[in-house]
This record gives C-alpha cells, structure tokens and sequence, in this order.
C-alpha cells in the first residue's frame, strides 16, 4: 500500500521533472501535455517492472530505467536518437547524482519525524526535494540558452557580453564537478548510508561500482552543454559582425548614391558659373569641392569597411549640421584588433559626442577632426574638436555612465562602452581640453600575429 501511495503522490510525477531538465540541458523544447504523458506512462511502466517484473538489483533497475526512459522518450516526445540517448543519460545521471548528494539532508530531516511516517517522507518529502533542485537547474539552464539565443537574434549587444555568459558556463562547470567530488567524500565517509532511488533503499555501498561512471556522465554531460553553448555564442558574434558587415557595406553604397546625385548639383553650379561669365568663381569652387573629395576617397584606404562607413555617415549628419569635419588617413587599421561591432560602438560614439559638443558654439566656429595614425606599439585614434572646455572635476569620470561632458542629460552616456572597449583590448585614453578645444586620443596595442 505505500508503494502505491508514493507511486500516486511522486513516483507519477519524477520521470516528467527529469525528462524537462534533459530536454532543458541539450536546449530542447516539447510539448507539455507530451512531457506530462510521458512522465504517467514512463512512472507507472518502472513501478510495475521495478516492483513486480524484473530480479530487484540495482543493476537491472538501472538498466530497465535508462532502456524505458530511452524508448518512450523516442516513442512521445519525437526528438532524434542522438538527442534521445543524450536527454536519457545526461538526466538520469542528474538525478542519481542529486540523490546521492542530497540523502543526508534528507535523512537528517526525517530524524525529526514519527517513526510510521518517517519513510513515507524520506520516499515521498525526499523525492520532491530532489526534484525541486532538479527543476532549479533546468530552468538555470534554459535562462542561458534563452539568453543564447537572444546573442543570435540581437546584433546590437552591449560591449562584452562573453564576460557573464562565460562567467555562468564556468560556475556551472565547477558546481558540477564539486558536486561530483563530494559524492565520492560522502561515500567514503558515510559507508552505512542508504539512498531512496529507483523505487528502493538502496545502501550506499552498493553504488560503489556505479559512482565512477555516474561522475563521468555527470562531468560529460556538463562540458558537452558548455561546448554547445560556445559554439551557438561564436555563432552569434560571427552572425553579428556579418550583419555589421552588409550594413556598412549598404551605407557606403548609400552614400555613393548620394554623392552621385551632388557630383550632378556641382556640375549644374559649374556650369551656372561658367555661363555667368565668372570662371574665377568656377575655380575656386572646384578647388574647395575636391579637397572635400579627397578626404573621402581616403577613407576607401581603410581596410575596416565599418570604419569607413561610419566615418562616412558622420562627416554627412556633421555637414548638415553645419559642422566642418575633416579625416586624415595615415594608417588603414589593417591590425586593428577590434570586433566590427566594437568599432563602429567606438567609432560611432566617440564622434557623436564630438558632434553633439561643437553645437555648443556659433556655426562658424564648429568643427571636427579625425586623425587616423599609428606609433610604434598602437594604433592611434584621435578626435579633435571645437565646444565647451570639459571641466578638470569631470575628466576622470566622463567614462562613467550617467555622467555627461556637456552639461546635457542626453549625452555622454555614449562615452562608457568606448572606455570598456578600450579597456578590453588593454588600450589607454588621454583627454586633453583646453579653452573651446577637446582631443580624445585612444592608444590600441596592435593584433598580436600569430
């Protein structure tokens, strides 16, 4: 009879709880009506072949569990084999371990309960404490390949956002494997103990065989969800800096579509000129319109094409807001180590700030100038432009967010990824603002050769 209670009260419910972490470990989803009549079908087939069918060893339950697990797991929930054995054995394994780990607590737990009740418990009480961690770490999971999978699906992440998810693989890596260490010091230290698994007590000893290849599944299926989860984040950074890519690649056909439709407006001014009879005033216009070209055929000799169309993009938002922005190329940014999209967050963002500084002054005193140009050890980038003197209290707090070089609400938030970029790449800044004048100089050590 209190087999049948257990069975009713939790022996129904375990096989769903494990198949959802299995599936949440591989990154998988079913349906939870298939998930729920898996659990009733797989709880109630191992209760009578556990209890009435097979020679009652820990082995031959092992056994009719992995196998009954596997079949109808393939049977309702329709995922590939491969992806079958790996949710079997990663989430059986789970749950063995979890046991192991956890029979102390529970038995020290039952010490305080009446004798007739104390093995319903530890049955019963025991088996939805285990699987209520079990579902804690299936929904840990299933956070990070939601989080994954919004890498992929968002090209436009903030700097560095390998620092958390690797920061949660490691943490999951090292919890899995002090759990399974402490499983062998349990062992060792508590021979006498009894485990409640696969429907029996079970004494400690008898898993000695077993606690070998548990670790190990344990360990594997653990490094084997890290290396997908870092495969499907390389996926994502490469899928982002493609979509950077095809963007700048746009921008810049943009832009020579735009440059096409003035070259025409020049020409018709020529023209006008000519035909008024003021050659000197032709002249001097072509002169002035192919200095300006020549600033932007230089940027073609920039071998980061993000780079180019960001430059580009910002020299014409500065031209329609009466800014004179100027860029001399002597370094193509070849070694460059940045990403694509750090470049255009450190690119785009430091000359917006400079734009939105210069708007400080009257038109005829606004402008910007980009110096692309390397030392011996880096790569230099330097920004100088016309606005307001930063003042001294500032200057060591601009990176921050929040704090703003202009006195505006609205800007100088900007600053803080370039800083983090910076940072990253181990590169320095060094701010210099004097009266109506600021410069941004970032040094970017050079991409070691390998």
């Amino acid at each position: 009879m209190k087999d049948v209670v257990t069975f009713f009260l939790y022996g129904i419910f375990e096989p769903g709880v494990v198949l959802f972490l299995g599936l949440s470990l591989l990154g998988l989803q079913a349906p939870y009506r298939r998930i729920a009549l898996y659990s009733v079908i797989t709880g109630a087939v191992l209760w009578v072949g556990i209890h009435y069918v097979i020679f009652p060893s820990f082995s031959t339950k092992l056994l009719l569990t992995l196998v009954v697990s596997f079949v109808i797991t393939f049977l309702i929930i329709g995922i590939p084999l491969p992806q079958t054995l790996g949710v079997t054995l990663f989430s059986q394994a789970f749950l063995i371990g979890l046991r192991f780990l956890m029979s102390p607590l529970i038995v020290q737990i039952a010490q305080g309960i009446q004798g007739k009740y104390r093995q319903e418990f530890i049955h019963i009480g025991g088996g939805w404490l285990v699987a209520t961690v079990l579902l804690a770490i299936a929904f840990g999971f299933r956070f990070l390949h939601w989080k994954k999978q919004r890498q992929i699906e968002d090209a436009d992440r903030v700097v560095n956002p390998e620092h958390h998810i690797e920061f949660l693989l490691q943490s999951i890596t090292g919890l899995v494997g002090l759990i399974t260490v402490f499983q062998f010091v349990v062992l060792i230290y508590n021979p006498q103990m009894s485990i409640f698994i696969l429907g029996t007590t079970i004494p400690a000893k008898v898993l000695n065989p077993f606690v070998g290849l548990f670790a190990l599944t344990f360990l594997a299926g653990a490094l084997f969800i890290r290396q997908e989860i870092q495969h499907y984040y390389r996926m994502a950074v490469r899928g982002a800096e493609l979509q950077y890519q095809l963007q700048s690649a746009k921008e810049i056909t943009r832009r020579y579509r735009i440059d096409q439709h003035e070259y025409l407006n020049q020409m018709q001014v020529i023209s006008g000129f000519i035909q008024l009879g003021k050659p000197e005033c032709a002249l001097e216009y072509i002169q002035g319109y192919n200095e300006k070209q020549r600033q932007e055929y230089r940027l073609a000799e920039i071998a980061k094409p993000e780079v180019a169309a960001i430059l580009l993009s910002k020299m014409a938002s500065a031209r329609d807001e009466g800014i004179d922005m100027g860029v001399a190329v002597h370094n193509n940014l070849e070694q460059l180590p940045l990403r694509v999209d750090e470049n255009v967050t450190l690119i785009g963002n430091l000359l917006q700030n400079a734009i939105e500084a210069t708007k400080k002054l009257e038109a005829e005193e606004r402008y910007v100038h980009v110096t692309l140009d390397s030392d011996e050890e880096s790569h230099l980038i330097i920004v100088r432009n016309s606005g307001p003197t930063i003042p001294p209290e500032l200057l060591n707090h601009i990176f921050e967010f929040g704090v703003s070089s202009k006195n505006s609400d609205n800007n100088g938030i900007g600053l803080a990824p370039v800083h983090s970029i910076i940072h990253k790449h181990q590169g320095r800044i060094d701010i210099a603002s004097e009266a109506q004048s600021t410069t941004f100089t970032l040094r970017i050590p050079f991409a070691q050769k390998k």
